[in-house]
């Protein structure tokens, strides 16, 4: 019956083109890609192997593939537990986890920062076969999770890209844990 609600609720929200990605969004997404970080030269020994230069420069960058991850809840009553780890060059990241409210367009968390920072809007909708993460520009998220190079700006996580893995809350608790301790941990419960 729970279920049913959900659909129900899911084709009042999306319509019915949207409705079975709704009421299969909970999941853990992954994507992966070439990534790198600068290797300083006297680290870089002539840029020989591993390391390759990167195109237009005479900068050696060590290459390995890096791996954007998101987890989300989809509850019954709309609500969405999420939790991300985003990389990006030379070792930059975002990472944050929430529970954003559903509205017109998807789901929206929004937090109040500290004193002399403004407001931490992020929404998270479903377009064109993806999840697409966005933090308004003038919104306070960048600051507060993400490195210097770091962005929430339409930040995107293909549909196909779902795992076989269970969404839990302890899993969603190791999203962006480097050392994989936790998601063993969580492996073994």
């Amino acid at each position: 019956m729970k279920r049913l609600s959900i659909v129900i609720a899911a084709l009042c929200l999306f319509g019915t083109t949207a409705m079975a990605d709704v009421v299969e969004l909970s999941g853990i997404y992954k994507v992966s890609f070439d990534n790198g970080i600068i290797v300083p030269p006297s680290e870089s020994d002539g840029c020989d192997a591993p390391y390759v230069v990167m195109e237009g420069t005479d900068i050696c960058i060590d290459p390995y593939i890096a791996t954007n991850e998101l987890g989300l809840i989809l509850h019954d009553d709309g609500q969405l537990d999420f939790s991300f780890h985003l990389s990006y060059f030379n070792g930059h990241s975002c990472g944050m986890s929430g529970r954003a409210q559903r509205n017109d367009t998807g789901w929206q968390y929004s937090e109040t920062m500290p004193a002399d920072m403004g407001a931490c809007v992020l929404d998270i909708r479903i377009e064109d076969d993806s999840i697409i993460l966005n933090s308004p520009e003038d919104a306070d998220c960048r600051v507060m999770y993400c490195g210097a190079r770091g962005h929430l700006h339409d930040v995107r996580f293909p549909l196909r890209g779902r795992t076989q893995e269970v969404a839990t809350a302890a899993r969603l608790s190791c999203i962006g844990d480097m050392t994989g301790m936790c998601e063993k941990a969580v492996q073994q419960q």
